[in-house]
Formats: structure tokens, C-alpha cells, sequence
């Protein structure tokens, strides 16, 4: 990063010794001296000494200058072959020249152990892969770079936590409870919810006057909210365990009378994956099930529908012993978690009519059982960005 302004005395073994300077500098590695500046430089005949005029024109093919062939045209023997080499055989040997070089920074640094180093070798991998792909001695070293980024990846999983595997903004506290906030104002935020066919299937088999086999959620991004229509589940990346809180802003769209279809929805909690969850709708009913335990509690209801057009604020906290509801600030229903303590997250939606998300909350600690789990899943979906099949 120092300027020096001394005279060249001599260029001798691969070194530029110079004349006295005030950075008492008397010589640097000729290696060291970007080839493109000294190329810049050498502007008139006098700077380039007894080399060809080709020299020059080569000097700006090997630091990648596009213009390269802009100086003075040389219509020798040599400059002709220069440019047929430049179009067939240099763009490849550049390529592999470079793929080479990145290797030899990636295994001289080795497997990272902190976060940056990790991210620094996993930006190179992915820009190995993208560019140098196809270069043969790339494509034999792809599993040693698929296990170099799993690696990497470990490390950032572990130094970031759910960071680096949810789009929703989020942070964990000191005792290790998770805080996620979707405003859901970027396209990304709706990834944090996976289609999940095999979750509740018994809900859409009962709950449906029609008989939908199939299940399917359409998810819209509409000025900071998210839409979602269809019948189908909707799973959340995180299992929680213990104590929890869930809040939820919605309305159902505002449509024609006539083409209202009973639009509905469920928030699960604590779910096993198949039928067993805490469950709540969106007047904060509440049902307790575990299939495997015979357990099934539900709450009575008889509070009239929702409005349509009209904004909802839905909590639902749990202590880790029992959980209550809350519509608008108002204590709607409370039951016990019967054996359900911990488990998967999310939705099942049932809406012809637009269901309209503005915002969702969720706190709770995560379930150590899952943190194996998520991981796979998280550094799965990051080799895939990368390249890796």
C-alpha cells in the first residue's frame, strides 16, 4: 500500500533492485509487481527496450485486458500466431491457470475453523464452480471440494446458529431461546415455510366438505404481506421444545359474498410430523392431540366467525406445562400439553379466500433433538447454491 518513487537500476534474477528512496526500499520481487501496471507504463517505444511490438499486446492478454490487441498493429509472423493462440488456446489455459490457483489458496488455507475464513473458502468454491467447472482437473476434484464446503459450513452453522439458515430476521439470546420476526417484505422470507403433504393429513380429511387428495399452498407476496390460498401444510423451518409464543396478524380478504368458501386455518405447535400437535384456529380454539398416547383434548367453542376484511392479531403462549390463547388482547381458551413438548411448527391452510399475513412472531427454545436435523437440512440446501447435486 506505500508509494516509493525511486529509478529502476537493474531487473537481475527475477528481482527490481532500485536507486536510494526515503522507504530505504532497494528491491522488491519482480512477482510482486502486477504485470498489468508495468504493461501500462511501457506506452512508447523507448519503455519497451528491444522487446517486439507484439510484447506489449501479449503482456495485456495475460493480465486479461479485453482490448488487448488495441496497441499498434503488428502484422508479423509472431502476431498473427499470437492472435490465433489467443482465440483458440489461451482462453482455456487463463481458465485453468486460474482454476489452478484457486485450488492451491484453498488447500494451502485448509479447513477453516471461524466463521470468516469459512465464508472466504465457500465464496471461492462457488466462484470455482461457476467458472471453471468444466476444466478437468476441477470436475476430478469435486467431491474434495463438496467436503471442503461441508466443512466450511459446519463451521458457519455453528458460529451463526439459526442465522445463517432463516431469511426471517432473528436473533438468540443468552439462554439459547430463539426470536423470529417475518414482516415479510423480501421474497425470501416466505422460503422459511416448506410444503409438508404428510403433516395432519386427518385435518384435511375431516375438516374438508369437499374431498381435495391432493394438497397444495400458493404463496403470494402482496405490499409487505403474504397471501397464501389452497388446502394443503405449510411446515416451518425450526422445532421448538418447552415454552413458546406465536403471534399472529391476519385478515381473510375482502371478496364477493358469493365466492366465499369457508375460509379456515390451523396453527400447529409441538407436532410429531404426522397427526400428534397442539393445535389452534383462528379464533384461538384449541385441540390437543397425540395419536400414539390416545390424548385428544379440545376446547369448546362458541364464538361466532371472523370478518372478512377485518385485522386479527392471534397469540398463542405456552410455559411448558399449558397454553393459552389470546384474540386481539382478549384470553380466548387454555388446556394442558399433554405429551406434547416438542416438535415441528407451522400452518394448515384451508382458503379459497385469500388468507393475508402481515406479520408472524415466533420465540421459543430450540429442540436439541432437531439441531442434527436442521443442520442436513440447511447445509443440504447451501451445497445446492453452490453447485454441488
Amino acid at each position: 500500500g506505500k508509494k516509493i518513487v525511486a529509478q529502476i537500476t537493474k531487473v537481475e534474477g527475477g528481482t527490481l533492485h532500485l536507486s536510494e528512496n526515503r522507504q530505504g526500499i532497494t528491491k522488491i520481487p519482480l512477482a510482486r509487481i502486477p504485470l498489468l501496471e508495468i504493461v501500462k507504463q511501457a506506452d512508447k517505444k523507448e519503455k519497451q527496450g528491444t522487446a517486439p511490438l507484439w510484447a506489449r499486446s501479449f503482456a495485456f492478454l495475460l493480465a486479461g485486458e479485453e482490448k488487448w490487441d488495441k496497441t499498434p498493429k503488428d502484422e508479423s509472423a509472431a502476431a498473427k500466431a499470437l492472435r490465433a493462440d489467443a482465440r483458440s488456446f489461451y482462453p482455456a489455459a487463463m481458465g485453468a491457470a486460474d482454476a489452478a490457483a484457486s485450488i492451491e489458496r484453498l488447500a494451502a488455507a485448509g479447513v477453516p475453523t471461524r466463521a470468516t475464513d469459512a465464508d472466504v473458502a465457500l465464496a471461492a468454491i462457488g466462484a470455482l464452480l461457476r467458472e471453471h467447472r468444466d476444466v478437468p482437473f476441477v470436475t476430478a476434484r469435486l467431491a474434495d471440494l463438496r467436503e471442503l464446503a461441508r466443512l466450511s459450513l459446519v463451521v458457519s452453522f455453528g458460529q451463526a446458529g439459526i442465522a445463517g439458515m432463516l431469511s426471517g430476521a432473528n436473533r438468540t439470546a443468552s439462554d439459547g431461546r430463539v426470536f423470529v420476526t417475518y414482516e415479510f417484505d423480501t421474497p425470501s422470507e416466505a422460503e422459511d415455510f416448506l410444503p409438508a403433504p404428510k403433516v395432519m393429513r386427518h385435518f384435511f380429511k375431516t375438516k374438508a366438505k369437499s374431498k381435495e387428495t391432493a394438497q397444495h399452498v400458493t404463496i403470494t407476496l402482496d405490499s409487505g404481506d403474504v397471501v397464501l390460498t389452497g388446502h394443503g401444510a405449510l411446515q416451518h423451518r425450526l422445532r421448538l421444545a418447552g415454552a413458546f409464543r406465536f403471534a399472529l396478524e391476519f385478515e381473510f380478504d375482502l371478496v364477493q359474498s358469493d365466492d366465499v368458501v369457508n375460509p379456515w386455518f390451523e396453527i400447529f405447535l409441538h407436532c410429531d410430523g404426522q397427526d400428534s400437535a397442539i393445535l389452534s384456529n383462528p379464533r384461538g380454539a384449541l385441540c390437543v392431540r397425540d395419536t400414539k398416547e390416545r390424548y385428544d383434548k379440545q376446547s369448546i367453542s362458541t364464538e361466532t366467525g371472523l370478518y372478512l376484511g377485518t385485522d386479527y392479531k392471534l397469540e398463542i403462549i405456552g410455559d411448558g406445562e399449558r397454553v393459552t390463547t389470546h384474540l386481539d388482547g382478549e384470553k380466548m381458551h387454555e388446556a394442558a400439553y399433554g405429551p406434547r413438548t416438542s416438535g415441528i411448527l407451522g400452518l394448515l391452510v384451508r382458503c379459497d379466500t385469500p388468507l393475508r399475513i402481515h406479520r408472524l412472531d415466533i420465540e421459543g427454545a430450540l429442540d436439541p433433538s432437531a439441531k442434527d436435523e436442521l443442520l442436513s437440512t440447511w447445509t443440504l440446501r447451501k451445497l445446492a447454491e453452490l453447485g454441488f447435486e
